[in-house]
């Protein structure tokens, strides 16, 4: 019996990059400072870009930062960090979204929220 290949091993985050990008964010809007920093980073390559949970934990791929430059990363990490600070989670289980489209629709939906007010900013 052939055993399969071995995991090649998850590629590390590049906390340097990632750390830039979080300091340019605090520097776009101060007023999220604190909850940029709260955020903790988990290694996630199964995820196409970024996500966050309810726990404050920060998903992120790491071919994704290191593809994208700090400029770049800064937005998502502001977006991202919208998500928490409008308790997205807490208030779609208020709104009992509990099916895959839904929260599909939901996520688009906090998305497009959290989006227009980068692009005013």
């Amino acid at each position: 019996m052939v055993s399969p290949a071995p995991e090649a091993p998850p590629e590390p985050l590049d906390l340097t990059k990632l750390a830039g990008a979080r300091l340019r964010a605090a520097g776009m809007q101060p007023f999220l400072a604190m909850a940029l920093y709260a955020m903790s980073p988990v290694p996630d390559q199964k995820r196409e870009t970024f996500a966050v949970d309810e726990r404050w934990r920060l998903y992120v791929n790491p071919g994704k930062l290191r593809e994208w430059t700090v400029p770049q990363v800064a937005g998502v990490l502001l977006h991202e960090v919208g998500h928490l600070v409008r308790d997205h989670a807490g208030r779609a289980r208020a709104a009992l979204v509990r099916t895959e489209p839904a929260a599909r629709r939901w996520n688009v939906a906090a998305d497009a929220e959290i989006n227009d007010d980068l692009v005013d900013a």
